[in-house]
Parts: structure tokens; C-alpha cells; sequence
């Protein structure tokens, strides 16, 4: 994983964050009767969590940035998919 940080007093802190995923990379949401979802993706010693802004009161902005995710997440594992060789050989009920 690698971070970057950015500050300056003229322009709002930001921070930008790549994972390169290994094969014992994994991904699970959790859900909650009394709150939203949170998704987290585990890899290695990194672990990154993606929840709604209020974790109480999920906002049609939540949701569609939800959906937002889904439609790139599948596009990535299509891409994936596309690029390697053994893909075919992959338990289709793991997808």
C-alpha cells in the first residue's frame, strides 16, 4: 500500500491511497440492523473500511455512491478477468 498527504495552508488536506491486492487479499461487507454497512478489505497488515457518511442514517447519496462502487468493482473484475490467462480455471461460485 502507498499514501500520500498533502497539506498546505492555501488548499484542504488530502490524502490518496493505492492497493495493489494479492491473492490473500479479501473483501466482506457487514451488515447491521441498526446502521449502515460497512465494506472492508483486508490485505496483509492493511485494512481499509468504506462506510456511509452517518453510519445511523444511510442518505440517498450513500446509496448511490454505493451503486457508483458496484458498477466499478464489477468493470475491475471484468477487466481482471480479461487479463488473465487462468481465470476460466476460478470457481464461478467464488465470483
Amino acid at each position: 500500500m502507498s499514501g500520500v498527504l498533502v497539506m498546505s495552508e492555501d488548499v484542504q488536506s488530502a490524502l490518496s491511497v493505492s492497493l495493489r491486492l494479492t491473492g490473500s487479499a479479501w473483501v466482506t461487507c457487514h451488515a447491521y440492523k441498526d446502521g449502515g454497512p460497512i465494506l472492508t478489505v483486508h490485505d496483509g497488515a492493511v485494512s481499509v473500511s468504506i462506510a456511509p457518511s452517518m453510519r445511523c442514517d444511510v442518505t440517498p447519496g450513500d446509496v448511490a455512491a454505493a451503486r457508483s462502487l458496484a458498477r466499478a468493482v464489477a468493470r475491475y473484475a471484468t477487466e481482471c478477468e480479461k487479463h488473465c490467462p487462468d481465470a476460466a480455471l476460478l470457481d464461478p461460485a467464488a465470483a
